[in-house]
């Protein structure tokens, strides 16, 4: 994720702790009801989710409120996404990336209309342009936080928190999905000037669906899709092993843990963590959605080569940088960010094909 900047620095937009303010998220206060009928509008305000809204983890302590069932949950916010459709909303243009592979890549940019403007993309990858299925799997959507601190330049650091392991088998199979991963998860984002760095708190879902049917009279069939959604998260209510698990410090500045660990491993700071020890975060507040599906022709159909198979890939974001940072700023600034990681993770997987680790691509796509 791409964050816009402003064209001119001196705003600071620091703020005292970690609730949304009032300028930035109307009159945003805890829900009291735990079970929202859908996660994901495009015609209505950009409101995080506290830990009444999320299904009951351990490490949340006692049950001392409700919270929603774990496979309602998932479901809803997958059926959400499933119905999702950012081409339906109004173009505002197109982008041409210069070169991914041996040809341009053409990207088409929506908005909506109304409260906090959701933005997309949308692309495809043919066969010219050397992207493959298993390599946008396993950045996109395995380990994806991971994967985005690397290809993002402005990210220094990322966390999870809280990592649900338990009840996601019956998720699955009412969601038709697997694979399914579901964590909360914190970006930190360096920021130019003297705009203060941003923290983004999301709740991180991804999955395969299993619910696909080849259409034999269709000349272009989705035989493939998974699905990243991130819905922002409001800390303020959440136990204190919670957030202590946070590199953001009570005072709102940038505190790693030291020695630092990463999947269970610990790490040296990076020298570019070091420079930003100490310094102030304002929290932000962000949501997106991403779907990524592998098109063929059925068996019999003649296609133009180009055209099958082919990879889409559609992403669409709302957010509140919080801060001082206009709103209106966003409307010309958002859609040329996340234009741009579409060459920041084909750039990211040219660089790493091939290395340790790295999936084996099987073949054509």
């Amino acid at each position: 994720m791409a964050v816009p900047r402003p064209t001119t620095s001196g705003s600071s937009g620091n703020r005292r702790s970690g609730a949304p303010s009032q300028a930035s998220l109307g009159s945003y206060v805890p829900q009291e009801n735990p079970v929202w009928p859908s996660y994901l509008q495009a015609d209505t305000q950009l409101i995080p989710l506290g830990i009444h809204n999320l299904p009951f983890h351990p490490d949340f302590g006692a049950r001392t409120v409700s919270h929603p069932n774990l496979v309602s949950f998932v479901k809803t916010v997958f059926d959400d996404a499933k119905r999702w459709n950012p081409q339906s909303w109004k173009q505002t243009g197109k982008y041409v990336e210069n070169k991914v592979g041996l040809e341009p890549v053409h990207i088409s940019q929506y908005m909506t209309k109304k409260h906090d403007r959701w933005f997309a993309r949308y692309n495809e990858f043919y066969g010219a342009h050397d992207q493959h299925w298993e390599e946008l799997d396993h950045v996109l959507r395995d380990n994806h936080s991971d994967h985005e601190a690397e290809y993002t330049p402005d990210v220094f650091d990322h966390q999870c928190l809280v990592k649900w392991n338990q009840g996601l088998d019956e998720a699955e199979r009412a969601s038709k999905m697997k694979n399914i991963s579901m964590e909360i998860t914190q970006m930190y984002h360096k920021m130019e000037g003297l705009v203060t760095n941003r923290v983004f708190t999301v709740l991180l879902i991804s999955g395969y669906r299993t619910d696909l049917a080849i259409d034999p009279k269709k000349a272009d069939n989705m035989s493939r899709q998974f699905i990243v959604v991130q819905l922002p998260v409001a800390l303020q209510n959440f136990p204190e092993e919670v957030k202590q698990r946070s590199f953001t410090s009570t005072a709102m500045q940038y505190q790693p843990h030291q020695p630092k660990m990463v999947h269970g491993q610990a790490e040296q700071l990076t020298l570019a963590q070091q420079t930003q020890v100490g310094k102030s975060l304002v929290q932000g507040y962000y949501a997106s959605v991403e779907q990524i599906g592998y098109h063929s022709a059925p068996a019999g159909q003649t296609v133009p080569p180009k055209k099958s198979p082919y990879i889409s890939w559609c992403m669409s974001t709302a957010s509140d940088a919080g801060g001082q940072i206009p709103k209106f700023f966003y409307k010309f600034a958002v859609p040329g960010k996340i234009a741009q990681d579409v060459k920041f993770v084909c750039d990211y997987i040219k660089a790493n094909r091939g290395t340790t680790g790295w999936p084996v691509i099987r073949g054509s796509g």
